[in-house]
């Protein structure tokens, strides 16, 4: 299941990520680590 969300995290970005949006890319790499590193339980 956790190898299933992470590549989810990296494969579905596309399909809602905007330059215009809320987040810059560097916001959104430091919050998907977050939620990454969460995920595998090393945070």
């Amino acid at each position: 299941m956790t190898s299933c969300a992470l590549l989810d995290l990296g494969m579905g970005i596309s399909a809602w990520y905007r330059e215009d949006g809320d987040l810059s890319e560097n916001e959104l790499a430091w919050q998907y680590a977050d939620f990454a590193m969460h995920l595998v339980g090393a945070a």
